[in-house]
């Protein structure tokens, strides 16, 4: 059923190719054929629908287990005491190991996150998104990053300038200003796995994980020429009040590039109320919409010449 729970654990293959060794004394042995190692085990999981919430190497229990097999073993039965050992051999070696996973079955990944009720559990859900993320939005969504990032591009004229990417995910929006000729750029997100696959498109200068309920001054103070955030003031997301922690780091006259939906932009009080302290003003936006009727809202705010938040 959706949503459901799926816990597993089954021997894996770490490397390419097994040795001769590992071969006859395990998986000949065991009737086993070389298979998946731990991430494309995940890979073919998340292929399936089921959303891998954890995954991990237990080489070294079945390592342990090995070891007292062929300790019991050996006084009645040497040689099957041997082929433990040499299966203890091929588990150093990484010839073979042993993993455990922890997924959930999702027809809706969009809906799925956003029900995450807590930052750990947002977090835990943009890991195990991450890998198919691109390939599950890509025909409904990309142009949400492309339209936020044309429309900060005509504010900003120059293409050297520093630009935050905020909850970058996995690059889109990065591709999309890599485009149009800025290279400067950083990604700041919550997710390891989203900047993962950010990291593989070489279009961000720097890369940092951290999520916007921590104090961020430690990135520079207005060292930025502008930001850009897609989908990240939402739902269940980043706090509006994450705004004020963000401030501080644009440069006194730069550009924040905001993309929210509309629904959340009109219900969301809060979200105006920090903009009215920041007083940004708002000098483009345009309107469009995704997942054929999501209407979404996308601005570009300037700060007052003199930045307020120092």
């Amino acid at each position: 059923m959706d949503n459901g729970f799926f816990v597993f654990d089954d021997l894996i293959t770490p490397v390419d190719e097994v040795n001769e060794v590992a071969m006859e004394h395990v998986y000949s042995r065991l009737i086993f054929t070389p298979t998946f190692s731990l991430d494309e085990y995940r890979a073919h999981l998340t292929d399936l629908g089921i959303m891998v919430l954890k995954a991990e190497d237990l080489g070294r229990h079945l390592h342990r287990s090995y070891t007292l097999l062929a300790q019991l073993a050996l006084p009645q039965y040497a040689a099957l005491s041997g082929a433990y050992e040499k299966m203890c051999e091929s588990i150093q070696q990484r010839q073979v190991s042993w993993s455990y996973y922890v997924g959930q079955k999702v027809s809706d990944s969009v809906s799925w996150v956003y029900e995450s009720e807590n930052l750990p559990l947002l977090e835990s859900r943009y890991d195990a998104w991450a890998s198919i993320y691109d390939r599950q939005l890509n025909d409904n969504y990309r142009h949400s990053p492309q339209i936020s990032a044309r429309l900060l591009a005509e504010a900003v004229a120059d293409k050297q300038a520093a630009i935050l990417d905020v909850g970058a995910g996995t690059g889109m929006v990065g591709e999309a200003m890599y485009s149009l000729g800025y290279h400067n750029l950083v990604a700041l997100d919550l997710s390891e796995e989203m900047l993962e696959q950010a990291r593989k498109k070489q279009v961000y200068a720097e890369l940092v994980k951290d999520n916007l309920h921590n104090d961020l001054t430690y990135l520079g103070t207005e060292r930025f020429d502008a930001m850009i955030a897609v989908g990240v003031f939402t739902f269940n997301h980043a706090d509006p009040a994450a705004l004020q922690r963000l401030a501080p780091l644009l440069k006194p006259g730069g550009y924040f590039a905001l993309t929210v939906r509309e629904d959340f932009f009109d219900e969301n009080q809060s979200l105006r109320r920090e903009l009215e302290k920041l007083s940004w003003k708002t000098i483009k936006q345009e309107s469009f919409s995704i997942f054929d009727n999501e209407s979404m809202r996308a601005m570009v705010l300037q700060a007052p010449a003199t930045n307020q938040h120092l």
